[in-house]
Order: structure tokens, then C-alpha cells, then sequence
């Protein structure tokens, strides 16, 4: 039996008499519904696959064959990953709410669903993905294959490597998602951030935080130099 999946992966995609593919548009979104983050991390098309509530899997009707088991394993697992940081706000979303049906509700309150978050709807920021990515060791060859996170200067193995400095740029990209600071001032904001990454950033004395390598990051990483909460766009 041919078990030729290529078709299926989003780093196959070939351009075809000068149209733009199905990973070029992707990467002009700013955001993305949960499914398609899920399917874009683990290296599949798409429009290739279908969802509900709890589920995400390749298109029975695209494909159906036993070789395409463990890719429904790995796609499931991974939209259940994502549903699970958002509700416990480890991932930042704009989360959209089922519809309430009032009518029901009015002639018949015991019948009504209550709202629930709807997983279709709900999306995340690119940028606040790539940093929850990034925070926990999975560089999705979508999401960082053409990021700068490779450049020379926030390589450790480079002699010239400083924590300090890549720690700065980290922290500026992680705030593309302004859902970091919303109602916060910037200071306050990247402080609770270096915070809770200040390990993998490298930002320790003797094994411990270092309070004051934090601060210097602080300093630096800084946009808002007239203090206050800054707006957000929108």
C-alpha cells in the first residue's frame, strides 16, 4: 500500500503558475483560530483537516488510510495542548463564547446549554504562539524556520554571546502580543515576564534569579520611556 503522506505536509506545498501557496498566505496572518495553530505546529495543511469543539483530524473525506493514524494522534494532541494553556492562561487568546440561546432559556431554562468557548472562533496572536513555542523547547520548523531566533547574537555558542542582550530581544519579540501588556505599564509588564522565563533566558546569579540582570533587561528592552500603560493597537 502507498503511505506517500507528502501531499498533507504545509513545507511541501509547491507553487503552481505563479499563485502564492497555502504557508505563504498563512504567514501573512497576524493571528489564527486554535485548528489551524495545531495543524501548523505539527507540519500539516490546514485546509486538509476538519474540527469540532474536541477534535481535529485530516479530512476523512481528503484521505483515510491507517498511515494517516498517528498524524490524527499528533494533531489531536496538539489542539488539546493549545486548549489547555488558554484556559489556563498560560497562552493568551481572544476567546469567542458559543452562542446563548435566549429563547430556549426563556421557554425552557432546564433545556439551555450553558456557553462554553468556542474553539472554532478563538484565536491567538502568531507572535504569542512563537513565544509559547519557544518557552517550552518546540521550534515548529513552520513557525521558526525563517525566525530570527537564529540570528548569530542569541546563540549561546557564539563567542560573543551575551544573556543580557538576547534576553532584551526576546522579551521586545514576546511583546508583538500586546495582550502581555493590556492594562499594565511596560515596565511592570516585561518585569512579570523575565520573571517567569528568567532560567531559560539565563538571567541567574549562583543558580537564582538575578533580580538585578533583570532590572538591566528592563532598562533596556523599555519602548515606553514616558511611563503609564501604553495603548494598545486596535
Amino acid at each position: 500500500m502507498d503511505d506517500d503522506i507528502s501531499y498533507l505536509l504545509l513545507d511541501n506545498d509547491e507553487e503552481a503558475n505563479g499563485l502564492v501557496t497555502e504557508a505563504q498566505l498563512l504567514r501573512l496572518s497576524e493571528h489564527m483560530t486554535i485548528p489551524t495553530a495545531a495543524a501548523c505546529i505539527v507540519g500539516i495543511k490546514p485546509s486538509y483537516t476538519t474540527a469540532d469543539y474536541c477534535s481535529l483530524e485530516v479530512s476523512k473525506a481528503v484521505d483515510s488510510r491507517p498511515c494517516i493514524t498517528p498524524i490524527n494522534a499528533a494533531l489531536g494532541a496538539c489542539y488539546e495542548s493549545l486548549r489547555t494553556a488558554i484556559i489556563l492562561k498560560t497562552l493568551s487568546a481572544q476567546i469567542e463564547m458559543t452562542p446563548f440561546d435566549y429563547d430556549t432559556a426563556e421557554l425552557c431554562p432546564e433545556a439551555c446549554t450553558p456557553q462554553e468557548i468556542d474553539w472554532l472562533s478563538t484565536y491567538i496572536t502568531r507572535q504569542g504562539l512563537i513565544t509559547w513555542l519557544d518557552a517550552r523547547g518546540l521550534r515548529a520548523k513552520f513557525f521558526f524556520a525563517k525566525n530570527d531566533d537564529n540570528a548569530s547574537y542569541l546563540d549561546p555558542e557564539h563567542p560573543r554571546f551575551s544573556p543580557k542582550l538576547a534576553a532584551s530581544v526576546k522579551a521586545w519579540l514576546a511583546f508583538e502580543d500586546s495582550e502581555l501588556y493590556q492594562g499594565k505599564g511596560v515596565t511592570d509588564a516585561l518585569r512579570e515576564w523575565l520573571e517567569v522565563h528568567y532560567k531559560k533566558l539565563g538571567l541567574t546569579h549562583q543558580n537564582k534569579k538575578s533580580q538585578n540582570a533583570i532590572e538591566q533587561v528592563v532598562s533596556v528592552t523599555n519602548w515606553n520611556l514616558k511611563g503609564g500603560s501604553p495603548k494598545t493597537p486596535g
